[in-house]
């Protein structure tokens, strides 16, 4: 029996729980093709809900188009990984051929993928025209290097709050010590605070793209997550900072992950840099 396995994004008004960032469902889509790979089970992914589908190129080997219940219906795993692998074991055991979930499944940390997890991800970052010409359009080099920094929710679109000066030193002693030493080819900044953003454009004479970055498309645009994604996916070294939470970025980590580039992860409240050859 061909079992399959569908991994949904569902619509921002659909999800049952909180709503993910698209870096869990790129972590979780990794994992669970690693695993179903060793059980000869299918892996596709769903993203017919959500406003990705208008900016992501969609081929049959990797993506799925089901109908509206059944993705609005997904089990979220999220928090209990262990009840995501005691349902696909009952699913495999079981006579039913098709599984609709939706996960963040596997490490935040992992140093390297499967080849055929590489090519296969790989797949996801294949955007419209109008994203990757975005990007073309406000940057003026073909190489680049690419700083990648969370704030958190507090700092997060158009905000005009500022943040607080220990953050902010602790971000200038990063990019003073660690990154502008390391550096082989222009950089681009793209932060969820636009303020900042364009604050260290000034003060370092970093690139930016004049958009404002989403966390996940939490609401109904994407376009955003898709441009910094195009963004990073075409990066020489990307480094990672995150000021508010213990762990790498899924949306900029598992990107160097796919694509084999290197990076460095900064993270609260050690800041200890982490690379990724």
């Amino acid at each position: 029996m061909h079992k399959k396995i569908i991994q949904v994004y569902k619509n921002f008004d659909q999800w049952k729980n909180s709503p993910p960032g698209l870096g869990d469902f790129i972590r979780g889509s990794c994992h669970l093709h690693e695993l179903l790979s060793s059980v000869n089970v299918e892996l596709k992914l769903d993203i017919s809900q959500s406003d990705f589908k208008n900016h992501i190129f969609q081929n049959e080997n990797m993506f799925a188009q089901k109908d509206m219940r059944s993705i609005t219906n997904a089990a979220e795993y999220f928090t209990d990984h262990n009840a995501l692998i005691n349902d696909l074991n009952l699913f495999l055991k079981g006579d039913s051929q098709t599984l609709f979930i939706c996960t963040n499944f596997g490490h935040w940390n992992r140093l390297e993928l499967p080849a055929p997890t590489k090519k296969f991800m790989a797949n996801f970052f294949k955007f419209s025209d109008a994203v990757t010409a975005y990007s073309a359009s406000h940057i003026p080099v073909q190489s680049y290097e690419v700083l990648s920094i969370r704030f958190g929710d507090k700092y997060y679109g158009e905000t005009d709050a500022s943040p607080e000066v220990f953050l902010k030193n602790q971000l200038f002693t990063i990019i003073e010590r660690a990154i502008l030493p390391n550096l082989k080819h222009p950089l681009v900044v793209t932060s969820d605070s636009f303020l900042m953003k364009n604050e260290l454009a000034d003060k370092y004479g970093f690139l930016v793209l004049p958009h404002h970055s989403e966390h996940g498309a939490f609401n109904s645009s994407s376009y955003p997550v898709c441009v910094d994604m195009s963004l990073l996916k075409n990066s020489k070294f990307n480094y990672h900072i995150n000021l508010w939470a213990n762990w790498w970025s899924g949306f900029s980590h598992y990107t160097s992950l796919i694509f084999s580039i290197p990076s460095m992860n900064f993270r609260a409240p050690e800041f200890i840099c982490e690379t990724l050859k």
